[in-house]
């Protein structure tokens, strides 16, 4: 398991919606995820999987650093280099989709950007979408 503040406040998402959710939802942490497109071989980590009773998936994936914000994308520093974080949500949700439809699965499946530590400078923003720093501390 991972020792750094990803997992720090991949923990505090995870129990501020343990506590925000009804029993009958399940939280899953750091699922693994394994599919071939185009012949290559992809994994990656899924931060947050949440299922509710009638099965629909939601998909959190929790960024604790700094997010850059430039042209409308949102950009992590992982050892030096950007990294698309939108790009990297559109290829989880795509990987949980693909294997469910291999599985015979139909679900509804969304996902979100949690930033924690980011704290959003418009105050008509607050409560919306990504959530923030703030709306962690409202919880």
């Amino acid at each position: 398991m991972r020792d750094d503040a990803g997992l720090v406040r991949d923990l505090d998402v995870l129990e501020c919606q343990r506590q925000s959710l009804p029993d009958t939802f399940e939280i899953f942490h750091s699922v693994a995820w394994h599919s071939l497109d185009h012949g290559v071989d992809r994994h990656g980590k899924i931060d947050i999987v949440v299922l509710s009773p009638s099965g629909n998936i939601l998909l959190p994936e929790v960024k604790a650093d700094d997010v850059m914000l430039r042209d409308r994308e949102g950009l992590k520093l992982y050892g030096g280099r950007e990294h698309d974080v939108g790009r990297q949500l559109r290829v989880q949700f795509a990987a949980m989709v693909h294997r469910l439809k291999q599985a015979q699965l139909n679900a509804s499946v969304g996902n979100c950007l949690v930033l924690p530590n980011y704290r959003v400078g418009d105050p008509r923003l607050q409560g919306q979408l990504p959530l923030s720093a703030r709306d962690m501390q409202n919880q």
